[in-house]
Formats: structure tokens, sequence, C-alpha cells
């Protein structure tokens, strides 16, 4: 589909898997009931925010490249292809 569409994949996967791994962090401190998890918490919660941001605007540039492509016909994509080696 183009290196577009793959760039903007990379980026979403890669945000999601912050967005995930933050929250599991933010599981692990709730679990052990820290006394002083205030600060860790925030932390993670901005992580999370922040991620999830990323993640969010990944996934509409995904969703424009897509769109994109899907309105070209097959004869712009064989040329696409042979234009850009």
């Amino acid at each position: 589909m183009g290196s577009s569409v793959a760039m903007n994949v990379i980026q979403f996967r890669t945000a999601m898997i912050d967005v995930l791994s933050s929250l599991e962090g933010l599981f692990k401190v709730i679990q052990l009931d820290l006394r002083d998890s205030k600060d860790t918490i925030a932390e993670l919660v901005d992580q999370i925010i922040v991620s999830g941001d990323d993640a969010f605007d990944s996934f509409v540039r995904l969703d424009r490249a897509v769109d994109a492509i899907s309105k070209q016909s097959v004869i712009e994509h064989v040329l696409g292809i042979f234009r850009s080696k």
C-alpha cells in the first residue's frame, strides 16, 4: 500500500504498545498498593495520555493515507509502483 501506510502502521503499533506498557505498569503499582506511589501513578497516567494521543494521531494519519490510496484506480496503483523504482 505504500511507504506512508507502512510508516503510519508502525507508528500506531508502537504508540499502542507504549499505552499498554504504561497501563501494565499502572496496574502493577496499584496491585502492590505502595504508600508512596502517588508520583509514580501520576507519571504513568501522563504516559498513558501522551501515548494515547500519539496513537490517535497515528491512526488519523493512517486513515487518511488508506483513504487516499483507496480512491486510486488500479492503473494509478500500478503507475505508482513503477514510478517509485
